[in-house]
């Protein structure tokens, strides 16, 4: 027996909505069948096998608004160096404390190792007692490991807050880079290169490379959604934007402004309204522009706007940084910076560098 969601995706010749899985970590051993590669991609591999291949160490500096592609990324060139006889291991710096994320580190280092010697017990050690004693660990697992891929992502969280602690946080990797043969491959929003130099400019001195990525053109976004589509498609067909209509796709395209994710947010509503309507052949643009004002409308409605709300109460025409808008919202910081991001994507605030403002405050 057919389920009632899937019945409605037959009408699409799609097994679900193609477009429900947003977030990189969502997609799993997906996100390369899945992605699309520009010339931005090209360039960041090949910085990344050469640095490794020279076993010197380097700092490579990804950066993008949230939605672009940053985590796909990382985790897609993680697999890479995996294939190519490399360690690599990948930690989102979800904390403002230095001495947090470099635990983290330490443990997926640790892991690592213990997959390379094929042990079932994990490497035990009784607490760090000191700084310099989590840094020898550190130092040590990579003696072991080297050449190593580091990959830190979101890095402009820790940068971002307390000046001594980011200080700190940065002095600390710079001594990893000096003591190890590494190669560190960073993530952060736009903005993170200046955050960086301004806080610490030796370690600024060690980036090499700082690659940018952009907004998609019309023609990746169509092949994007091509690609998303014959993933998920019940039959194979000789239609692969089936049932939407290039015209569609184009407006679809221009309210996302090129931003990935965002393009991806409209499609699924476009197609989940649309498999529930009888009425409709193709989504076709006319349909799109009916249905993207229900769109606009959601996005400055429920939940938005209750979130919204909070945050003039409290923050008024200031800036603000996530973890101020996670207390005044009660969320967990990753939640809160994710819902920034979005609200950002949607036009609703506005970033100044690292930070956020209300853009009805904005000047």
């Amino acid at each position: 027996m057919i389920s009632d969601g899937l019945q409605h995706y037959i009408k699409a010749n799609l097994a679900c909505n193609p477009f429900f899985k947003l977030s990189s970590e969502a997609l799993g051993s997906s996100i390369r069948d899945l992605h699309i590669w520009f010339r931005e991609d090209r360039t960041l591999t090949d910085l990344v096998i050469k640095s490794l291949r020279g076993g010197l160490s380097s700092v490579i500096l990804l950066t993008a608004p949230f939605g672009y592609g940053k985590t796909e990324r990382l985790l897609l060139l993680k697999q890479i160096a995996a294939e190519a006889g490399y360690t690599a291991v990948y930690i989102k710096a979800d904390s403002q404390e230095a001495w947090r994320n470099l635990l983290k580190l330490r443990a997926v280092l640790s892991e690592a190792l213990q997959r390379r010697m094929l042990l079932r017990i994990p490497l035990l050690r009784a607490p760090f007692s000191s700084t310099d004693d989590l840094l020898g660990s550190i130092a040590s697992l990579l003696a072991k490991l080297s050449p190593c891929l580091i990959e830190i992502d979101e890095i402009e969280k820790p940068i971002m807050h307390v000046k001594e602690e980011a200080s700190m946080f940065l002095y600390l990797l710079h001594k990893i880079l000096e003591s190890c043969n590494v190669t560190l491959l960073m993530a952060g929003a736009p903005g993170t290169a200046e955050q960086i130099k301004a806080l610490s400019p030796h370690f600024y001195a060690k980036i090499s490379h700082v690659v940018k990525l952009r907004p998609l053109t019309f023609r990746e976004a169509m092949e994007v959604v091509s690609k998303r589509m014959t993933a998920y498609r019940i039959k194979p067909t000789g239609e692969p934007l089936f049932p939407f209509t290039t015209e569609a796709l184009r407006i679809a395209y221009r309210e996302s402004s090129g931003n990935p994710r965002y393009l991806l947010r409209i499609l699924h509503k476009l197609l989940t309204l649309y498999v529930c309507d009888d009425s409709q052949a193709v989504i076709d643009a006319d349909y799109v522009v009916s249905k993207l004002g229900f769109e606009k409308t959601l996005a400055q409605g429920s939940p938005y706007e209750e979130y919204f709300r909070k945050l003039e109460e409290k923050f008024g025409s200031n800036i603000f940084t996530y973890i101020q808008a996670s207390r005044a919202l009660k969320l967990p910081p990753n939640e809160a910076y994710e819902l920034l991001e979005e609200m950002v994507s949607l036009g609703i605030i506005e970033k100044v560098g690292l930070k956020f403002k209300l853009r009805s405050h904005s000047s």
